[in-house]
This record gives C-alpha cells, structure tokens and sequence, in this order.
C-alpha cells in the first residue's frame, strides 16, 4: 500500500508540474503562498511523519 502511495504521489506531482510547466496556468490562479503551503503539507506527510512514526514505535517497544 504505501509503494502505491508513493508512485499516486510522484504521478500527480509529475502532472501538476507539467500542468504549470507547459502554459503557466497555475501561477495565474492560485498564489505563491499556497504551493509553499503544500510542499510544507507534502514534505510532513511523507518525510517527517513516518520518521516521527518510526521513532515512536521503537520508542513504544522499549516500553514493554
């Protein structure tokens, strides 16, 4: 499941770039702070998160 995830992620971020890339549509509409906003979202919800996660888990077993 998370190997789907990953290749949804990398597929829609390939055409939301080309999107922009090709004739400029989205600079027009949206504005720069909300691409910043979501490559933050981005960059927590796949980078961070799963380390913190990861971190917490290990954290838990030592509990026990």
């Amino acid at each position: 499941m998370k190997k789907h995830l990953t290749l949804l992620f990398i597929g829609v971020a390939m055409g939301v770039w080309c999107f922009q890339m090709i004739p400029g549509f989205l600079l027009e509409f949206l504005p720069q702070q909300f691409y910043l906003g979501i490559w933050g979202l981005i960059l927590a919800i796949f980078v961070i998160w799963p380390f913190i996660y990861d971190f917490i888990k290990e954290a838990n077993h030592e509990i026990d």
